[in-house]
């Protein structure tokens, strides 16, 4: 059974604790997966005080590849780690750093790869508290659950 594990900066290895809590880690091959989303560097134009009409300097730029990069390391490593304490064995891990739409690109590599299930979180954004309903899972779960090529695992915590 091959289960991609939506990653995000929060909670990693509590995802992973929830999925292998669930199942065997026999035949099992967890891919975990972390998607930096490069439109939210259109988002740093929109903040108050921002930046306006100019364009961020090629170094700035590049420091927020840096560190986006290395939060997606820390995390996967993190949920890597979780993984094989539950008994996975690292043979067993896959971990990618993958760069766009986050709903879109996990949605193909779970094609691509021919996953079996799609495991993430309900949205994770802890400033906005939507009443349950079909608006409180967000907008990449939503996408996730309408267009994957799998079943679809959704944790709430």
């Amino acid at each position: 059974m091959k289960v991609l594990c939506a990653l995000g900066v929060r909670h990693a290895w509590d995802l992973v604790d929830h999925v292998l809590g669930l199942c065997s880690t026999d035949n099992l091959t967890l891919l975990l997966v972390y998607v930096i989303n490069e439109e939210h560097h259109e988002d740093v134009w929109h903040l108050p005080g921002g930046f306006g009409r100019h364009a961020l300097r090629e170094e700035r730029s590049q420091s927020m590849r840096e560190a986006e990069q290395d939060a997606a390391t820390i995390t996967l490593a993190r949920a890597a780690t979780a993984a094989m304490q539950h008994g996975l064995l690292e043979r067993s891990i896959e971990q990618r750093v993958l760069r766009g739409h986050p709903e879109r690109v996990i949605v193909a590599i779970a094609e691509a790869e021919q996953c079996d299930v799609i495991v993430l979180r309900a949205s994770d954004d802890v400033q906005v508290r939507v009443p349950r309903g079909p608006h409180s899972v967000g907008h990449t779960a939503r996408y996730i659950l309408d267009h994957a090529p799998c079943d679809v695992l959704l944790i709430r915590t």
